[in-house]
């Protein structure tokens, strides 16, 4: 199993994330041997297919029903928009070695393979996370939708392939960007290589989500002849159940998006604000402070508060803690503007969120705050001002314009028709 796979594509929630753990589990004590390689770029061998159809393909790091969530989720939604245009589709999961299907998908039926066998005459699951030795089958009529940094990676060695030994010129691949990838790692290889697979002009047609994501990648220089983007949708559970929850009385909670093992969310720098508004905020001991996201131990803050972890919620839960809280902290360091905030704002909730290059979250809603900087006292003052004015029965505004009402993927059919007539 492969390093990280990256988290809530994307509402930046995770994206990927399978194989962390075994990643971690490979790092080497000093008396062991050191590994040089990046394993989740393992490279795939080619071979030539029988199957004529013209075929799209989606390459996504897992599909177990535990992943599928956030960034995979809305991956899998764009695909199930655009496979509609071809007459064959199949998923090739690059990090797992079995998979368990979530149940009432579109492709919940579908026939299960590897690598190792024929290629399928039909819609099918092709598990190549072992790919040691083994072939995918990749005919001139293949097209490709590519996710996570590593799966562009290797899709782009697919088109050089189909050009080298099937002479298919011009082809190009639709590449969903849920974020800046590169950001995930320090200046490392890693960096490098993420970076690296936004280098193909001539052979990428990028899907950014937002556009916010869109103009930092123009803003800093990469260039691609055309591109599309689409904006956040919000659940459409969350959307009842905001209508509903103007009823329901806030509460002195704050709600913290909290994800320890997700360095962009900065959770380490979460907790030092928490315990500065704990120490300075005279009725810090009167609040609830709840985290959402992932598991982790409960942290004494100071005076009494205490930051209470919830894990990962159930939507009834979390829809729950969205009409309850009256003050909310998510931080994200990401030119994506992150959906939790944009949640809690829209059921009533001051957030405090953060600014990053062009992301400026304020200027599209009442209810988002920015601190002054990312210090830990200039976050716990925004949160006192927030407290406060839940203290002085500030008005509760639910927002519903902080959400695309748009068909999220309009442009599925010119793509495909772009690619197809190549």
């Amino acid at each position: 199993m492969i390093n990280f796979i990256v988290e809530k594509l994307l509402s930046n929630r995770i994206v990927y994330k399978i194989a962390k753990n075994a990643y971690e589990s490979r790092k080497m004590s000093a008396a062991s041997p050191v590994i040089y390689d990046i394993p989740e770029i393992t490279p795939f061998n080619f071979i030539k297919s029988h199957v004529n159809n013209k075929r799209i393909n989606l390459l996504v790091p897992a599909l177990s029903e535990k992943h599928v969530f956030g960034g995979i989720a809305t991956a899998l939604r764009f695909f199930d928009s655009i496979r509609k245009e071809f007459p064959q589709a199949r998923i090739i999961v690059t990090d797992e070695v079995s998979v368990e299907l979530k149940s009432e998908q579109f492709y919940s039926d579908w026939l299960l393979s590897d690598l190792s066998g024929d290629d399928c005459a039909e819609n099918c699951i092709c598990i190549a996370g072992n790919r040691s030795g083994a072939t995918l089958k990749v005919s001139e009529n293949d097209y490709f939708v590519s996710t996570a940094w590593w799966t562009a990676y290797n899709t782009f060695k697919a088109l050089e392939w189909q050009t080298e030994v099937l002479g298919v010129q011009g082809r190009k691949l639709i590449y969903f960007i849920q974020d800046y990838e590169p950001g995930f790692y320090a200046w490392s290889s890693r960096f490098a290589l993420a970076d690296s697979t936004y280098s193909h002009t001539e052979k990428t047609i990028p899907v950014f989500n937002t556009a916010l994501l869109k103009d930092f990648f123009i803003n800093n220089g990469y260039k691609f002849n055309e591109s599309y983007f689409f904006e956040p949708q919000i659940n459409p559970t969350l959307f009842a159940a905001r209508e509903r929850s103007v009823t329901i009385a806030k509460e002195r909670k704050i709600l913290v998006y909290g994800r320890p093992g997700v360095e962009r969310n900065l959770f380490n720098l979460v907790v030092f604000a928490l315990r500065v508004w704990a120490q300075k905020y005279d009725k810090a001991n009167q609040w609830t402070i709840v985290s959402a996201g992932e598991s982790h131990a409960d942290i004494e803050l100071s005076q009494g508060a205490t930051l209470r972890s919830l894990g990962k919620l159930t939507l009834d839960q979390y829809i729950h803690q969205l009409s309850t809280s009256s003050v909310g902290l998510s931080l994200m360091l990401s030119p994506h503007p992150s959906y939790p905030p944009l949640e809690m704002a829209s059921f009533g909730v001051k957030v405090v969120s953060n600014a990053y290059a062009n992301k400026k979250l304020s200027s599209k809603s009442k209810n988002i705050v920015e601190p002054a900087n990312f210090t830990p006292e200039s976050i716990a003052e925004s949160l006192i001002s927030l407290c406060e004015q839940h203290e002085n029965s500030a008005a509760v505004i639910y927002e519903d314009n902080l959400f695309s009402k748009e068909i999220e993927f309009s442009f599925s059919h010119a793509i495909a028709q772009k690619i197809m007539g190549e």
